[in-house]
Parts: structure tokens; C-alpha cells; sequence
């Protein structure tokens, strides 16, 4: 039986809640539309945005989850504050 698009990807954004920082920035969709997404606050989310979130959540369990530009920014002052020192 198949699964309908909007109900397997809310499945798999409920099984990875920590990530969704990560995945929004990945997929270029806004964190708050994740969370209403799940919430059923949107009640026609359209076949696009759906399908990138699907194909980056299914692309990610294949590799270790990239990170975040927030992280990359943190890394990068780190680096140059050693470089400093």
C-alpha cells in the first residue's frame, strides 16, 4: 500500500524533530514552515516543497547530516581566533 506524499514526510520529519534546523536549510524550506507542516497547519503544502524534503531526508540517511551555516560561522570564528592567538 502506498503511503501518500504529505503523510510520509511528515512520518519522517516527526522521527528526526532535533533536525530540523538542518534539514529546513538543506531542503530551503523555513523552519516555522516545518513545524506548521507537521502540525497540520498547512492545509495544502504543495508537491514541490514536499518532494525536496523527502529527497533530502532519504539523500541524509545515506551520509552524516551536514551542518548547519551556524555552525559553519562558529567553526570558522574559532579558526581564526586560534590563528590569533
Amino acid at each position: 500500500m502506498l503511503i501518500p506524499l504529505p503523510d510520509l514526510v511528515r512520518a519522517q520529519l516527526l522521527e528526526r524533530r532535533g533536525e530540523w534546523p538542518n534539514i529546513a536549510e538543506q531542503a530551503d524550506v523555513s523552519h516555522s514552515w516545518i513545524s506548521k507542516f507537521v502540525n497540520k497547519r498547512i492545509p495544502n503544502p504543495g508537491y514541490a516543497t514536499l518532494a525536496r524534503l523527502n529527497e533530502f531526508m532519504n539523500s541524509a540517511q545515506k551520509q552524516p547530516p551536514a551542518p548547519t551555516h551556524q555552525a559553519q560561522e562558529a567553526t570558522k570564528n574559532v579558526a581564526q581566533e586560534a590563528a590569533h592567538v
